[in-house]
């Protein structure tokens, strides 16, 4: 995916020209996206700054751009060996919402197993989305949370679907909620884990950060 950024400098325009590069995106797309990039680049006079952001490991002007935060799917384009439900609402996804500086959801398998004290959750079937917030998850990580699920609310589904907010430490005070992620999921069996610290997930960003000519 390519992005191009524009700034007027003075009298003159000045651009930024990001391509992204998905975890799982194969070797032609990755191809296509520099070649795309490319072909931009020279119809802007060569005048651009390229910068490659990979998933997860983007800089903080790429996410800077994105003020209600990144969710990561799990992509897939139609094609002719796969078929994609462009305007569905029969959606059953869990958005892991993780970070403190750097806040983003990343899709991950619907199980209980997903899930820690340390985090937010965003349960998304469709026409109901289920806010689940951990007891020791930060500030930013709820505002991050509620932001995406408003987006989807508005964006994807046309304001048509349901928020619903549940705190990990006070489940019971929502019992409708917890009767649709109980349905979705299955019971609860065992504890949860605190998970990562949030410290840890911004320095491994940080520490994989690689600069490109």
């Amino acid at each position: 995916m390519s992005r191009p950024q524009t700034q007027k400098l003075h009298s003159s325009l000045t651009y930024n020209l990001h391509f992204w590069i998905g975890s799982k995106s194969s070797q032609d797309e990755q191809g296509a996206a520099a070649i795309y990039t490319t072909q931009l680049d020279d119809f802007l006079g060569s005048s651009p700054v390229q910068c490659r952001e990979v998933q997860g490991h983007e800089s903080e002007t790429f996410r800077g751009y994105f003020k209600k935060g990144i969710i990561y799917k799990q992509g897939g384009v139609a094609s002719g060996m796969r078929h994609v439900e462009t305007n569905s609402y029969e959606v059953k996804r869990l958005l892991h919402v993780k970070g403190k500086k750097q806040v983003c959801a990343k899709e991950v398998e619907m199980s209980w197993e997903s899930f820690n004290n340390g985090d937010v959750f965003l349960l998304d079937l469709g026409l109901t989305i289920v806010q689940w917030n951990g007891p020791k998850c930060n500030r930013q990580e709820k505002l991050k949370g509620m932001l995406m699920a408003k987006d989807i609310r508005d964006r994807e589904r046309g304001g048509r679907a349901q928020v619903w907010i549940v705190e990990g430490d006070a489940e019971d005070n929502s019992p409708r909620a917890m009767e649709l992620v109980t349905e979705a999921l299955g019971e609860r069996t065992g504890a949860l884990s605190d998970g990562a610290p949030d410290e840890t997930a911004d320095q491994e960003q940080k520490s994989q950060l690689t600069l490109y000519q």
